[in-house]
């Protein structure tokens, strides 16, 4: 039986009151996390709120 890898969207999101937060480096630690678990990412969503 093959062993299928799950399949995951990443979700980024950052406050544009707090402009110490960076939506790559939040990508990059949930790409890393992803690799290292085995699993592929089909997505990635970013949200850039106001409030």
């Amino acid at each position: 039986m093959t062993k299928t890898a799950l399949r995951v969207a990443l979700y980024a999101r950052v406050s544009l009151r707090d402009k110490r937060q960076d939506t790559e480096n939040q990508l990059a630690q949930l790409r890393q996390f992803c690799e290292s678990q085995g699993w592929a990412v089909s997505d990635e969503y970013v949200d850039r709120a106001s409030g």
